[in-house]
């Protein structure tokens, strides 16, 4: 399994992302900063998908052996990472459970809608509260609907050993963001490198983990999620029951 990643001395130009060196390591990594910063970005490099200007990024297993995202083939890299943009494009004809499985397929293949795969899907499906959509075609869901069908082709796969969602928490309401978060947190703490980048800051405090904050495409702080909150003039209230983040007025 995936211990770390390396990204070391990246640029992406135009000046969209320049990194001296980061790692990842398993567990909760959440990414914060404004539109534009350059977060997903980051994202982009780190799940292989946008290969940058200069730099390298590596990933290491737990024996030590190092591999360079660069030498990775398509299949095998989704086969280790599990990705998901802003703007995930599917056909509208396809099912919810068909949307699913397709998270399946770098590694077993172009695979029909069997027992084993409908049992996984409908189990990724139950976790995000769309288990009674399956049968549904994706041109028929609402918005929060669609983007947990989307986000569930990124979860299906247990065996990736890295997932890097980019605002999957975009159209969801609290109860579909709780279960979000909880499935993302349980799977942070089966030891995968979960790296996911949100706007919501009171998401951000249920993800708990480490936070970096990125701006004008270089990451300028990184620390604890309610560390890095503070040191930006933002302010964590925690009741014991509720907790929440307050921002300054304008």
């Amino acid at each position: 399994m995936t211990t770390l990643i390396e990204l070391t001395d990246i640029i992406v130009e135009p000046t969209r992302l320049r990194v001296a060196r980061l790692t990842l390591a398993a567990g909760m990594t959440v990414v914060l900063g404004d539109n534009g910063a350059g977060k997903s970005t980051l994202l982009d490099v780190v799940g292989g998908v946008l290969r940058p200007t200069q730099g390298a990024v590596s990933l290491l297993d737990g024996s030590g052996q190092t591999t360079a995202m660069s030498a990775l083939s398509p299949q095998a890299r989704a086969q280790r990472i599990a990705s998901l943009g802003q703007r995930p494009l599917a056909a509208p004809g396809l099912t919810v459970e068909a949307r699913i499985a397709q998270g399946l397929m770098p590694r077993r293949g172009a695979l029909a809608l069997g027992d084993g795969v409908r049992l996984r899907a409908r189990s990724c499906a139950e976790t995000l509260g769309i288990a009674p959509l399956l049968d549904r075609p994706l041109a028929t869901l609402s918005g929060g609907e669609l983007q947990r069908a989307h986000v569930g082709r990124a979860l299906v796969d247990d065996a990736a050993e890295v997932v890097v969602l980019d605002e999957p928490f975009s159209s969801l309401d609290a109860d579909a963001s709780d279960l979000l978060a909880g499935a993302l947190v349980a799977r942070a703490a089966r030891h995968h490198i979960v790296v996911v980048s949100v706007h919501d800051l009171d998401v951000a405090i249920a993800l708990g983990g480490r936070a970096l904050w990125i701006d004008g495409g270089a990451v300028v702080d990184d620390g604890p999620v309610r560390d890095v909150l503070e040191r930006r003039g933002l302010r964590v209230v925690d009741d014991g029951e509720h907790v929440g983040v307050l921002r300054r007025r304008r």
